[in-house]
């Protein structure tokens, strides 16, 4: 946690960041956020999400993706949407598994453990919040929002719906 505190101190500055972007590591981050690469991205189904190290790795999450998104939003001012499309792909896909698993839920066809699949639908929440939290632009909003809807805001409603109505 107190190595990505750091990254996430050194992203805050323009120039740091334009600097931090030419590295070959950061290029790796950004293009390969995913939970093979990043093991705090996933969830374990043997534990809970809020117990133990869970609600340590959830903060990870919202401060990770709050670090990569300053660091993309410097490759977004020098080109097209192709690299937000191409960074937010592991998070469609975590957002995939999810509202298989809630309809699942929904469906009385358990493709997971409910447990889990609460835990991957916050985690997914938490790296939409670290993204939203980094973007200050129209353009970088209006990339975010286009992402968001219809789809996603659809799977939170029917989480709502299954886990707090």
């Amino acid at each position: 946690h107190q190595t990505l505190q750091l990254l996430c101190d050194l992203s805050v500055g323009y120039n740091s960041v334009r600097k931090l972007t030419k590295l070959e590591a950061v290029q790796f981050l950004l293009h390969n956020h995913t939970e093979e690469n990043f093991p705090f991205l996933a969830i374990n189904p043997g534990a809970s999400s809020l117990n133990g190290g869970g609600l340590t790795d959830l903060r990870s999450r919202t401060l990770f993706y709050t670090t990569l998104s300053r660091m993309l939003l410097v490759e977004l001012a020098d080109s097209e949407e192709e690299h937000f499309e191409r960074f937010y792909q592991p998070i469609a896909i975590a957002t995939d598994r999810v509202k298989m698993s809630i309809q699942g839920i929904s469906s009385s066809q358990l493709v997971l453990d409910e447990s889990v699949a609460r835990a991957m639908f916050i985690g997914v929440c938490r790296d939409i919040r670290g993204i939203a939290t980094s973007f200050n632009t129209k353009f970088s909003y209006s990339l975010l929002f286009d992402r968001l809807y219809p789809d996603f805001t659809s799977l939170l409603l029917v989480a709502m719906e299954t886990w707090y109505a």
